[in-house]
């Protein structure tokens, strides 16, 4: 994994690691030569994230739903 924003330096966690970085940043993958490539794709919200969620559903809600 690299962010080429950053750098063409890539990252390899050791077996059992984990890179975790903010979903904002640009980032790619280049081919797994050996071994395996697991991924995990969770999204945490703080509570102010999910307030302005649900304040922008309200705001683009269709008024005369189907």
């Amino acid at each position: 994994m690299f962010f080429p924003e950053f750098s063409a330096r890539g990252f390899c966690p050791p077996p059992g690691g984990a890179i975790i970085f903010s979903t904002a940043l640009l980032h790619a993958v280049r081919p797994v030569t050996k071994g395996k490539r697991y991924a995990c794709l969770p999204f945490v919200f703080n509570q102010a994230s999910l307030d302005y969620a649900k304040q922008q559903e309200r705001v683009t809600a269709p008024t005369n739903p189907l």
